[in-house]
């Protein structure tokens, strides 16, 4: 009886170790434990204006667990800092196609992608002199200017 006892005791006192043991989030592998880690590092190179760094990590967070969808969000933002507009509009654009509306990053990528798309808008209109003719095409005129982003 004192033997069933102590190891009655011994099994229970294993369980609870084990239950309380440090464990992934429930049905989180390694894989997406580090894609998570990734996207922070993407998001914190994002916020400190290292966008080749923010790039790197974003890229690896979208391969260590494609479903990682705000991965997206850091990569396109890094996009924009660098400059390449288009790749960042791309890249929302994706998000916003693969994440669910009202998720928790949604609003920020519709944002961003307004304010790119603001930009690209911008960079593409033609410069105008004020008298509604935008190519004047007088003599010795350089012809139909174009505005380049302030960021490149």
């Amino acid at each position: 009886m004192r033997l069933l006892l102590l190891i009655l005791r011994t099994l229970t006192a294993t369980l609870v170790c084990v239950a309380l043991a440090p464990l992934p989030a429930l049905g989180q592998t390694r894989g997406e434990e580090e894609a998570a880690r990734q996207l922070e590092f993407a998001r914190a190179e994002v916020d400190e204006g290292n966008f080749e760094k923010a790039l790197v990590s974003a890229d690896s967070a979208i391969t260590l667990n494609p479903a990682l969808y705000d991965a997206y969000i850091y990569k396109a933002l890094a996009y924009e800092g660098l400059g390449n507009l288009q790749m960042a509009e791309s890249f929302l654009r994706t998000y916003l196609e693969l994440a669910a509306a009202g998720s928790e990053q949604y609003d920020l990528a519709d944002e961003s992608l307004t304010r790119i798309q603001e930009k690209l808008g911008a960079a593409a209109a033609p410069e105008s002199d004020g008298d509604g003719d935008e190519e004047d095409g007088e003599p010795g005129s350089a012809g139909p200017q174009m505005d380049v982003p302030a960021d490149m």
